[in-house]
């Protein structure tokens, strides 16, 4: 379990940074703005391997990217839950790839009704072989 205000594990403002989770799910991490797990407010960073379960946030309820460029890859999402926009994921970065990702159950409706597993802001994303789950 973590709180925080962004960030509820991780709060990044810097380029440059490796996360690699091996098997060590992220449970029940919450923030009040953005960022259930971790929240991403420069680019350059990958993030490898997180199981992300129960998390919740305004924005992206796993993870939250402000900025940059950003990898993301074989991330497993669990029932997470952002209040706004972006239940596992909610980026507006410059350019953000999503590898091999998988996101189970995270289709609550948020801001104005709407479900989004992940939420494209204007910007470019790539996705590749993601695998989407639930209602």
């Amino acid at each position: 379990n973590c709180h925080a205000t962004n960030g509820g594990l991780a709060y990044v403002d810097m380029g440059g940074l490796s996360f690699n989770f091996q098997k060590s799910p992220v449970t029940n991490c919450n923030a009040i703005k953005k960022g259930g797990a971790i929240y991403l407010e420069d680019g350059g960073v990958f993030v490898g391997g997180m199981e992300a379960v129960y998390c919740t946030a305004d924005y992206g309820g796993g993870i939250c990217i402000d900025g940059g460029r950003c990898r993301i890859e074989r991330c497993s999402f669990k029932n997470c839950h952002a209040r706004k926009k972006g239940n596992a994921v909610y980026t507006k970065g410059d350019k953000v790839t999503l590898e091999a990702c998988s996101y189970i159950d995270c289709n609550e409706p948020g801001e104005n009704g709407v479900k989004s597993a992940v939420f494209i802001e204007e910007q470019n994303i790539e996705s590749v072989a993601n695998n989407f789950k639930g209602e």
